[in-house]
């Protein structure tokens, strides 16, 4: 082809690229509402304790989460302000050998606490989750207070695959780029946040009509608030493994997976032990108009 069809042609591939590279841009507006299925598996080698009312605690060495949530978006200024309804709620574990009853009734109690509530958080163009917080819920006392805080720190894992990050104007240049601040991804079971040198980095690694696909690595060198506080620190390492598929045709998620392993430096006591410190992973499909769940190939 040539003359005037062979210039527009070429017009057409400059721009056409051109488009598809800067379309990796989060958009909540363009549906009325997106469903998605969430899971997530806390796993805690050396044990981990959910209080609950009544003076019970269950004591379990794995939590499992898996529920529904129904979620929006409008624009609040430069951001998005989303909200998750939360449906139905599943909650099992791994219990400590003889107390299956009770993590049973405590996680009853933890699953009627949430159904029906709202997460909320607010997010940038770019993906960056900011002020994630559980709504409807209201503190009774201090036994009730640390439920609410247990459910807080469940749901945050639960919605980690969202905290992604996408390239500055949608753009990737072909080339890999680094999430800003604080990822969601290398928190620790604490309320009371966590310091210290993160790298996480993402990288498209494929492309089809209406989606990206996006692979992402990190590491991380973290410390506990709450051993802060108490004049320790206790370094935990934390390296992070994820994959995504971006629908460009609705500015959201399709599916997305996250899978985090630790350990303790060499330098602190509990690295004595084999099992090393809590570690997570967390999937997130969303629901297609026929009820199926999308997501990643076996």
């Amino acid at each position: 082809m040539n003359g005037s069809g062979g210039t527009m042609l070429a017009m057409f591939l400059i721009y056409g690229t051109s488009a598809l590279a800067s379309d990796l841009a989060w958009s909540w507006d363009k549906s009325e509402s997106v469903k998605y299925r969430l899971e997530t598996t806390l796993v805690a080698p050396q044990g981990q304790t959910w209080p609950a009312e009544n003076n019970l605690v269950a004591r379990v060495t794995e939590t499992r989460a898996k529920l529904e949530v129904d979620c929006s978006g409008a624009l609040d200024g430069k951001l998005w302000l989303v909200t998750c309804s939360l449906g139905q709620v599943e909650l099992s574990g791994i219990p400590l050998i003889g107390t299956e009853d009770v993590m049973k009734t405590v996680f009853k109690e933890y699953a009627a606490e949430i159904e029906g509530k709202t997460v909320s958080f607010r997010m940038g163009p770019d993906g960056k989750v900011r002020r994630f917080d559980l709504k409807g819920v209201s503190t009774r006392n201090s036994d009730h207070g640390e439920v609410i805080d247990g459910l807080r720190q469940i749901l945050r894992r639960a919605f980690t695959p969202f905290d992604l990050q996408l390239p500055k104007s949608g753009d990737d240049k072909g080339k890999k780029w680094s999430q800003k601040g604080s990822p969601m991804l290398f928190e620790v079971m604490t309320s009371q946040g966590t310091a210290g040198g993160v790298s996480l980095k993402h990288v498209v690694s494929a492309r089809e009509e209406d989606a990206v696909h996006i692979e992402s690595n990190g590491r991380a060198a973290v410390v506990d608030g709450a051993t802060i506080e108490g004049g320790a620190s206790s370094m935990i390492r934390i390296s992070a493994k994820a994959k995504s598929q971006f629908n460009t045709a609705l500015g959201v998620l399709d599916w997305g997976q996250v899978d985090t392993q630790s350990d303790h430096s060499a330098s602190n006591m509990q690295g004595l032990s084999k099992d090393g410190p809590p570690r997570f992973s967390a999937q997130i499909g969303r629901i297609g108009d026929d009820g199926a769940v999308l997501k990643p190939d076996a």
